[in-house]
């Protein structure tokens, strides 16, 4: 069986319990995180070694909170008051975290069929473009430049996909496509002020990127975690997997071939 489960963010003791419920078979079956394996939770070192461990049937793409981490390790951003990183960092084995983490993708296919990616997939964009902008990413993360690469990264501009735009702009677009996207307007500009549940928006400035029509992609059904207000859910070409389970709700995973959605509820609230 091939599973895939939404954001973890240092839940060890729930992950371990998730593998148990849907009879896990290291030597047969697989893992796609959708990233954010880390942070807020307290026991990410955990979660980093025991995925690392068995990285023979595990892999992840890269969240908004694993991106922070390599930032605040590469020295290019620092630590908030929220973080629960200090244990991870100090970490004697962290350069094998960060060498791990560099190597991952913000989006991969399952099956030519299904697209794993944190956040989800811009409308404007196929599959095979959002492969290959993935790819782009992928080539500066894994180069001299990257510690560079995300100190220049950050911010919420510019909003919309340009294919004329200046490579560092379109970097950060695609990053942030992948790693923060929620709503889109009716121009499809990313906004990045609304986090809740999904609401009604007669005047379209709130637009779930999943509902935003029309979209390009007419192919696969994208996995994708980062919205916790909006929980685990099948929709049609989407399904959501972040259960907020940090936030005392349930961690989920997918069965690839059912859709079969299995969740445990959260030990703590952090």
């Amino acid at each position: 069986m091939h599973y895939v489960i939404g954001d973890v963010q240092g839940c060890y003791d729930e992950l371990r319990h998730l593998l148990d419920k849907v009879c896990f078979d290291y030597s047969k079956d697989k893992i796609t995180f959708a990233g954010d394996l880390l942070n807020r939770g307290l026991k990410s070192k955990s979660v980093l070694k025991f995925i690392i461990e068995n990285q023979n049937c595990m892999d992840t793409v890269l969240g908004n909170h694993d991106l922070h981490f390599l930032s605040i390790y590469g020295g290019v951003r620092n630590a908030g008051q929220k973080d629960t990183l200090a244990q991870l960092l100090k970490y004697k084995n962290v350069d094998i975290i960060v060498d791990w983490l560099l190597k991952k993708p913000l989006c991969v296919e399952i099956n030519k069929t299904l697209l794993v990616c944190h956040a989800g997939l811009y409308p404007l964009w196929t599959p095979q473009k959002a492969l290959a902008y993935s790819n782009t990413v992928s080539e500066v993360l894994q180069s001299k430049n990257w510690k560079t690469f995300l100190k220049n990264v950050y911010g919420n501009n510019p909003n919309r996909w340009e294919t004329n735009d200046k490579k560092i702009n379109q970097l950060r677009f695609i990053v942030n496509a992948f790693t923060r996207m929620r709503y889109v307007n009716s121009q499809c500009h990313l906004n990045f002020s609304h986090k809740g549940p999904i609401e009604v928006d007669s005047t379209k400035t709130l637009i779930p990127w999943f509902n935003y029509q029309p979209t390009k992609n007419k192919t696969h059904t994208v996995l994708f975690g980062h919205w916790s207000a909006i929980g685990a859910a099948k929709r049609p070409m989407s399904i959501s997997l972040d259960g907020g389970c940090i936030w005392g709700g349930e961690l989920c995973a997918v069965n690839i071939k059912s859709l079969k959605i299995t969740s445990v509820k959260s030990k703590n609230a952090y």
